[in-house]
């Protein structure tokens, strides 16, 4: 390898790591502690996505912290997600089906 071809080298893995120190550097390190066998489903539903740990994670967390973020409170009085979701499911299903009002309030009146 010639002195050139040398110096272009060593400029690209400097630029790669100041990119790097920079991008590490406006992260937060998060450290999850998950139950026996989580990881193993996160790593297969990452292979699944095409995604790695990091990219899969920070996406599917901001989905879900946009999504229910408002309704923190709500979720914790309620006892969880899960109980939320299951009330609100009971509660719907109780409720009478009126399929043109759902289609109005859906759709808009016709």
């Amino acid at each position: 390898m010639d002195e050139a071809s040398e110096g272009k080298a060593r400029r690209k893995r400097e630029r790669g790591r100041a990119a790097y120190a920079d991008s590490k550097a406006s992260m937060d390190a998060v450290l999850l502690r998950l139950p026996g066998g989580d990881a193993a489903r996160i790593d297969a539903a990452c292979r699944a996505a095409g995604m790695g740990r990091a990219a899969f994670c920070r996406g599917r967390l901001a989905s879900l912290l946009e999504a229910v973020g408002p309704r923190m409170a709500d979720i914790d009085r309620a006892g969880g997600l899960d109980a939320l979701l299951s009330r609100a499911l009971a509660q719907r299903r109780s409720a009478p089906l009126d399929a043109a009002a759902e289609f109005d309030a859906l759709f808009g009146a016709s």
